[in-house]
Formats: structure tokens, sequence, C-alpha cells
């Protein structure tokens, strides 16, 4: 980079820092002079050239980290690293140069430092869903703009809802909004509640349905590639119903028993589609002899183990009650307060 380059955040990040060293022309000039200070000649132990790194703040403040080129008759002439976590939450960076060699227009060692392996941390907004307009109690809102694939927005996060009405009614997938704070439901006539009788925060959450007939891609997209902390989980009523009295359509015609399942699967992707992690997250699990639990109130699925790159995430289903088309137990999850911040204390299971 070269005097004058900014590097926009896209949002606000903590720049932990990031590895540099010098451009060889610049050396060059340290070593033989750069033919036009007005003291022409290579650095001398008074001489310096410093690059000063300025975080502007999302409230327009700034601050400034200085990053010794050359200096005492010695340059950097191999990869070091430069700790900007001093700058707090920045919106960008700017890159200036100053030093000793100058003539009447100012500075005349070539102004250049190479950079690489840029350490960002960047929190995200929390999607909490509050955002979202919905009409009536005990209702949900999806978006029926097309049939097909409809993206919408909850802050910075996009996420996108099925829509068809091909059978005569309104079908979804994907992802809706709702403020379900009943319990009753038992079937797919009522498959947006949660088993926690509502949000974990405020009146709203998302459901996320996968069915893997019109689902496309069910992702949840960030405005940036950056890191994301996780978010709340609930089990649907519907879900919590087939556990215990059998969903139908398994091929053993038994409710939950030893050994059976349910999970959430999270994977991460990076800007290039590049798979950065999973995460796994029990529903039901009835794996232990000794203790049966579910997810009945709010549970806390951390994410952070997917790095600090990731552009998108997908959700994804597993578990033990199959037919031959696949899984049969209703694949639906309560998401709340996506990007949020971890509790002390996560919520413990129903047994």
């Amino acid at each position: 980079l070269s005097y004058g380059e900014t590097i926009d955040m896209a949002g606000s990040a903590v720049v932990k820092g990031f590895w540099y060293t010098n451009n060889a022309w610049t050396v060059y000039a340290i070593l033989n002079g750069d033919g036009m200070a007005t003291d022409d000649g290579p650095f001398g132990t008074d001489d310096w050239l410093k690059c000063t790194v300025t975080g502007t703040k999302a409230d327009k403040t700034i601050a400034t980290v200085d990053i010794m080129l050359a200096e005492n008759g010695t340059y950097v002439n191999e990869w070091k690293y430069a700790d900007l976590s001093s700058l707090g939450e920045v919106v960008s960076l700017s890159f200036s140069f100053s030093g000793t060699k100058q003539n009447s227009y100012g500075l005349t060692t070539p102004a250049y430092m190479c950079i690489d392996d840029m350490e960002i941390d960047r929190k995200s907004s929390i999607a909490t869903f509050e955002d979202i307009t919905i009409e009536g109690t005990e209702s949900f809102w999806a978006d029926k703009t097309q049939v097909g694939i409809n993206p919408w927005n909850s802050v910075d996060y996009t996420l996108d809802t099925y829509y068809s009405n091909s059978w005569g009614s309104d079908y979804f997938a994907d992802y809706v909004v709702s403020n379900c704070t009943a319990t009753d439901g038992t079937s797919y006539d009522k498959p947006y509640q949660s088993t926690a009788g509502g949000a974990k925060n405020g009146n709203n959450y998302a459901v996320f349905y996968l069915d893997t007939w019109s689902t496309v891609d069910g992702a949840i997209y960030l405005a940036a590639p950056s890191r994301v902390s996780g978010f709340w989980a609930c089990n649907t009523t519907y879900a919590a119903y087939c556990i215990k009295n059998w969903d139908g359509q398994s091929s053993d015609q038994k409710p939950f028993g030893q050994d059976d399942y349910f999970k959430l699967i999270i994977t991460g992707y990076d800007i290039n589609g590049e798979e950065t992690g999973t995460v796994e997250q029990m529903l039901i699990d009835c794996t232990d002899a000794n203790e049966w639990h579910y997810i009945k109130d709010w549970r806390w699925v951390d994410l952070t183990s997917l790095g600090n790159n990731v552009m998108y995430v997908k959700f994804s289903f597993d578990g033990t009650k199959k037919n031959d088309w696949g899984l049969t137990t209703p694949t639906y999850v309560c998401i709340d307060d996506f990007g949020g911040d971890a509790p002390a204390k996560n919520t413990p299971y129903e047994v």
C-alpha cells in the first residue's frame, strides 16, 4: 500500500493487527538515496521513516498507531507484526508516511509498505427480529412478494422465505418470523410455536423450516465476512409433540426412545463458499441411557469456532427417525438474537 490508502471495514470492526515489511524500492532509497531529497544520500543514524495508521470510528473520532520502517541506522527487512488493537472498533483505516528525507515538496522516500494477514474481529449487529412487523398476535410474518425465494433483511443479515401457493393455500419454507406464545401446536397447522412459550427476548423470533424439496439455500448471510458469536435456539412444539408421540412417518413407527436423537447442524462458509467449520447442537438427545433430554427453553449455541471470516451460515438437521425419503422428525428450529452476546451460564436442558 502507498500514501493515502484507505481500507473500508464495511461496518465497525476491531483490527487486531497485521504483518508488515518494507517495499524493495523503499529499501533501495534507504540504502542508496532517493535522488530527490535535499540532503540526498543513504539513511544515516538520525534518519527515520514511519507509517502512521489512523483508525476512524463510527463517531468520526480517530486513533493512531505509528509503525517505524527505518530508524537508528537500521530498517525493517523481514515480516514484523503491528499490533493495532489500541485503535479500538473502527470503520476504516488510512495510512500516511513521514520521515527525515524531504525536499520543498515534502517526503521523498518512496511511501510504500507491504502488509499481509490482517486480523479483523468484527462483531455484527444482533438480529432480534423485532424490526419485522407482524400483524396481530399469535401470528407470523413471511415474505410472499413472489412465488419462490424471497430475500429479506433483519438489521445486517439477509435471510430467505420460500413461498408457494400451488396447492390453493399459502405454503412457506426457510425463514419466517413468529410472535406466538401459545404452546398447543401438535401438527403442521401450527408449526411456528416455541416450546419456551415465546421469544428469548422481546416479542419476535425466527423459525427455520428445512424442506428438502423446496429450500434452495436456507442460509443467513452477513453484511461482510466476520465472526459470529452465536444465537439462541429452541424447539418447536410440533417437533416436541412428534418426539413424544411418533411423527406418523418414520419406519419404526415409534416415539423417541433409547439411542434416538434429533440435531441441528450449523455450517459456516467464507466469501469464496469454502467451509470454515461446523457446529452441532442436539435438539433432542436420548443417547445417554441415564438421561434423555431436549431443549425446551432457549439455549445458547456458540458459533465462534466457525472463525473470523464467516460470510454466511447454513442450517441442516440429522436424526435417527427416518424412512425411505429421509428424516421424518419435523425439521424446524426457533432462532433468536442471532449474533448476540453469550450468556455467563447456559440454559439447562429439559430432562
